[in-house]
């Protein structure tokens, strides 16, 4: 490690948030929204049930890391993870802070729907609204929030929007949506200020490969998401397919033909739905869909870079 890096860690090693517990820890008990799945929606966010996600938590909370990208399917959670780490750090290391949606109308949506609400409901941070809203020097728009010691605004992700503000906290939802522009690279450059303490947190599915996305994630140690065969106990990426050296392929599978095709060839929806399954790459198990095998293969998650 260069002199540069040696300093640069140690610095960024003392700015530790004033919170000392994890991320999800902070306002555990606040019920999830409107906006979010209907069978969380009035229920505290429980860690227990996407232990996936603490890596990342403890990730984006390490001090000495910078830039955290998320690249995962959908309904994972990955928006999520930018909402929840927003509030804590607006509560316990506050800065100037934009979470960039991929438009204004998904930005405007995004703010009345979900984040707006998940702001206003903790008790540390509707407080400071309180105040602000006393004070009569400011004003609470659609799309930005307005504390003593910082702004949040939820902005689109174009041309304007990055390159207006200096920022501590960039936060960007579905990346992939910008394509070839340049936009994520604007984006990220508003932090040059803060190059010690900035953080940026890129989530997204899938893109094209080389695009603005793509090299975000390759800029990072690309650790992916492993976890531990519930029959047999080896690890494995958890991987939508994997070649094995004999040409078979385990990973997702949708059960033999001759229970999930119908007589003039078509698929029987209903039917693929019930045999689906993850087949082990090693013991070619196969891990059914149940609350028992989704429990134990969370509960195995790691990541290796």
């Amino acid at each position: 490690m260069t002199p540069e890096a040696q300093l640069s860690e140690i610095l960024a090693g003392q700015l530790v948030p004033r919170f000392a517990g994890e991320i999800w820890e902070s306002d555990a008990k606040v019920p999830m929204g409107a906006g979010y799945a209907k069978d969380v929606q009035g229920k505290p966010f429980d860690i227990e049930s996407a232990q996936y996600l603490k890596p990342v938590f403890r990730a984006i909370r390490n001090p000495t890391k910078r830039k955290i990208v998320l690249r995962g399917a959908v309904q994972t959670l990955k928006t999520y993870v930018l909402e929840r780490s927003a509030i804590y750090f607006a509560q316990h290391d506050p800065g100037d802070m934009v979470l960039y949606d991929c438009d204004l109308d998904a930005a405007i949506d995004h703010a009345k729907t979900r984040m707006g609400q998940l702001l206003k409901s903790i008790p540390g941070l509707a407080a400071q609204f309180e105040e602000v809203l006393k004070s009569n020097r400011f004003d609470i728009t659609t799309t930005e929030f307005i504390l003593p010691g910082m702004t949040l605004r939820l902005w689109p992700l174009n041309l304007s929007s990055t390159q207006r503000v200096t920022l501590r906290y960039v936060f960007i939802s579905d990346a992939f949506l910008s394509k070839n522009t340049g936009l994520l690279e604007q984006a990220i450059a508003r932090t040059t200020q803060h190059l010690l303490d900035k953080k940026v947190i890129i989530e997204s599915q899938g893109s094209d490969e080389d695009d603005d996305f793509d090299r975000q994630f390759n800029d990072t140690d690309q650790a992916s998401l492993w976890v531990n065969c519930p029959l047999c106990g080896a690890a494995q990426e958890f991987v939508w397919e994997a070649r094995r050296d004999d040409g078979t392929f385990a990973g997702m599978q949708r059960g033999p033909d001759e229970l999930v095709k119908l007589p003039e060839g078509g698929y029987d929806a209903q039917a693929v739905l019930e045999h689906t399954h993850y087949e082990c790459l090693h013991c070619r198990g196969r891990w059914d869909d149940t609350p028992a095998i989704r429990e134990a293969v969370d509960h195995s998650s790691h990541y290796v870079a």
